[in-house]
């Protein structure tokens, strides 16, 4: 029988999270995870809606010259674009990397306290070394 190795080390480092403490159950919430790899960082973005898992992305960051360290990574999504209309929201939001940024693209046609609906999720990178893209 082949078993996994077994580790008490945590695969992934929570950066970032929107849930603030005591508002738990029903509230939706989004939580941001980095792994370091060779050349670079795994990121993991996910979304809850209420107690029940919606949507996950996993994208890879190059940062081949190591600059981002796991304890000094300063994350914040900036929300440079929303639309609402009766049927659905929609949000695009980046943030700042080494080498560029992460955008993070949610839709969602799901009503409060409804079962009916969806949620997508979209990360997708873009390099940009010097950060020239100001908005």
């Amino acid at each position: 029988m082949n078993q996994e190795k077994k580790t008490k080390e945590k695969f992934w480092t929570k950066i970032w999270s929107n849930r603030s403490k005591g508002n738990f159950v029903l509230s939706d919430h989004e939580i941001t995870h980095v792994k370091k790899l060779p050349g670079g960082w795994l990121l993991r973005h996910r979304f809850m809606a209420g107690k029940q898992f919606s949507r996950s992305g996993i994208i890879f960051i190059p940062d081949p010259e190591q600059i981002w360290k796991t304890d000094q990574i300063e994350t914040k999504w900036e929300r440079i674009f929303t639309e609402r209309t009766p049927n659905y929201i929609a949000y695009t939001s980046r943030m700042k990397t080494p080498q560029g940024w992460v955008m993070k693209e949610l839709l969602s046609t799901k009503r409060p306290f409804s079962r009916e609906g969806t949620n997508c999720l979209t990360l997708t990178y873009i390099e940009d070394r010097d950060h020239q893209w100001k908005n």
